[in-house]
């Protein structure tokens, strides 16, 4: 996570536009205290849970891949394109060992 004062990311609007839309959420400070965060759609959606789910990825893979292996519509591997999307590409939280 970026953090920024308001002041110079009004200076820099589209490149950390570019830096959420990335994956990374920029922080907007007035005065050293946070005032508002800056989040990429997909980082967005998936706080609301409004983008793809793991539930209809599923099912749609179930209808794809009935039992016995192969596909209805000739689709390279179960894992193309149903579960993409899924997992945001964030490296996850930094954690001390």
């Amino acid at each position: 996570m970026t953090e920024m004062p308001i002041f110079k990311a009004k200076n820099q609007l589209a490149s950390i536009i570019h830096e959420a839309e990335a994956g990374d959420s920029i922080r907007l400070t007035r005065h050293g205290k946070p005032a508002a965060m800056l989040l990429g759609m997909a980082e967005y959606e998936r706080i609301l849970g409004t983008g793809p789910n793991l539930v209809a990825a599923l099912s749609h893979w179930r209808r794809e891949w009935p039992e016995g292996g192969e596909p209805k519509h000739g689709s390279a591997s179960p894992e193309d394109e149903v579960f993409e999307g899924l997992r945001p590409a964030l490296s996850g939280r930094p954690v001390e060992l």
